[in-house]
């Protein structure tokens, strides 16, 4: 299902749900902290003029704030799960990859996980399918497994999976996540490097 009401919340780099929102100051398109950062950089080693990815108005290398209040809003934003629990949009994926019901056919017996949608390989755990289209699609262009089957996901969406993968789900692999507090320290680098030059 490709749920319109979360089209406000995904960032349109990853096409994920944004993580750490920011705000470009100069047209104020929203993406994740990190994708933007990664498109920064990107663009200023390759000494391409930095743009917005969506508009292409110009922007400089610290044109953005945090997005606090709509990092409250995702934070806060629940989607039921056929389990019934009601998850954070934010937590969602990783609590379909342990949730029952993901796993369970109508006869009760027990299967799941990522199906590849280039290939054959079935049933495999978030970690194996991003060490599987590493080492099997490295050049790759297809629909990712793990984002399709998200409420706000599109089955449809084709993008070169080895880059998607290590934007957008290297993180899932590695389980970094951020509390409250460190969201706190992180804006307040971010306000200090506004005055840096």
């Amino acid at each position: 299902m490709n749920d319109k009401k979360f089209e406000k919340y995904k960032c349109s780099i990853c096409q994920d749900i944004l993580t750490y929102p920011v705000t470009l100051k100069k047209c104020f398109h929203e993406f994740c902290l990190k994708c933007i950062q990664s498109y920064i950089k990107s663009n200023i080693q390759n000494n391409i003029e930095l743009t917005c990815p969506l508009c292409r108005k110009p922007f400089k290398q610290y044109d953005y704030v945090i997005a606090t209040d709509l990092q409250r809003e995702i934070e806060n934003c629940n989607i039921k799960c056929k389990c019934g629990e009601f998850i954070s949009i934010q937590k969602y994926e990783q609590h379909q990859d342990k949730c029952i019901c993901n796993f369970k056919k109508e006869d009760g017996t027990i299967v799941g996980g990522y199906n590849c949608t280039l290939c054959s390989k079935k049933g495999m755990s978030r970690e194996e399918y991003v060490n599987h289209v590493k080492e099997c699609h490295y050049d790759s262009y297809g629909v990712c497994a793990i984002c399709s089957v998200q409420p706000w996901g599109d089955k449809n969406y084709s993008t070169f999976l080895i880059g998607h993968v290590d934007l957008r789900h290297k993180k899932d692999v590695i389980k970094n996540e951020y509390n409250k507090k460190e969201f706190d320290i992180l804006k307040e680098v971010l306000e200090k490097s506004k005055y840096e030059k």
